[in-house]
């Protein structure tokens, strides 16, 4: 009678641990949501010491508010660790918010002192979220006249199931650079996973006690 009792606490208690795993784990897919920028890519074309200007438009599946950020390379390029410098280095100002809410058109502003092609991305981000966009940014001063992209850069269900474990994701075809909720909820599901062995372990050594 005495073991009865003993075993159904027990199955009450796994059953328990099992509700409050899977109510963690709904947690985490709530906390994944998506960004997207459209165009994908700013091209900057005009002279020395003018001030140029274009507009991006930030949107998501959610309300967030982001913190943008610039970041700039000697070359161009499409790996992001490439990109450690400051605009100041290039002789850049960039004008732009650097607090925006999603669903709303940034006007991102641009003057150089010198001719030449620069070469930059501009990431907005939520920390709440974890999750932000990137758009590239490419200065044309002098008159070359670089061709502008008119490529969206929108989220697809593929490229979440994919990219899930990276926190940046760059794409050839000049697509956005995009970091995700998704890590968010990895993190937590590794944490969750690792704390649901340690119940299972406990578990088995209170039944091998008992018998």
């Amino acid at each position: 009678m005495i073991w009865l009792g003993i075993k159904h606490r027990l199955n009450l208690s796994l059953l328990l641990l099992s509700i409050l795993f899977f109510l963690i784990f709904s947690f985490v897919l709530v906390e994944a949501f998506e960004l997207g920028a459209k165009p994908s890519k700013l091209v900057f074309s005009g002279e020395s010491n003018e001030r140029i200007c274009e507009n991006v438009e930030v949107f998501s599946d959610k309300s967030a508010v982001l913190e943008g950020s610039d970041y700039w390379s000697a070359k161009k390029s499409r790996e992001l660790r490439n990109y450690s410098y400051e605009s100041e280095e290039f002789g850049i100002v960039i004008e732009y918010n650097k607090i925006v809410n999603t669903d709303a058109e940034v006007k991102v502003c641009v003057k150089g002192e010198k001719e030449g092609r620069f070469y930059g991305v501009l990431i907005f981000s939520s920390k709440e979220k974890n999750a932000g966009v990137g758009v590239w940014l490419e200065i044309d001063l002098g008159g070359r006249n670089l061709e502008k992209s008119k490529t969206l850069g929108i989220f697809n269900e593929e490229s979440i199931k994919i990219n899930s474990l990276k926190r940046f994701i760059s794409n050839e075809n000049e697509n956005n650079i995009r970091f995700l909720g998704v890590i968010f909820g990895f993190e937590s599901l590794v944490l969750t996973g690792l704390l649901l062995v340690m119940l299972v372990i406990q578990y088995n050594k209170k039944k091998s006690e008992v018998i």
